[in-house]
């Protein structure tokens, strides 16, 4: 089994970001989708999200932070903000 390059292992890293993109703009289409199914159920699930990013945020990595934060404002229906498409 071959090491792989550095190139090889950029263009992995790459590809692996761009699904977590994906997978989180699923998950934000997804919490828009149930609060305008379900609207008192989304403004306590955004409360709950506004309530879990202000408690130990320092912790957390950026890219989670910013998760979180989207999910609050989808779940309230104040934004929808999608990062993998062009």
């Amino acid at each position: 089994m071959t090491t792989p390059s550095e190139t090889e292992l950029a263009q992995r890293l790459e590809v692996a970001e761009r699904k977590l993109d994906a997978v989180n703009d699923l998950l934000v289409l997804m919490a828009a989708h149930m609060a305008q199914l379900d609207p008192k159920r989304g403004e306590a699930l955004s409360a709950q999200m506004r309530e879990l990013y202000e408690m130990d945020n320092v912790a957390w990595p950026e890219e989670f932070q910013t998760l979180v934060a989207r999910l609050g404002r989808a779940f309230d229906g104040s934004g929808l903000e999608l990062e993998s498409l062009p």
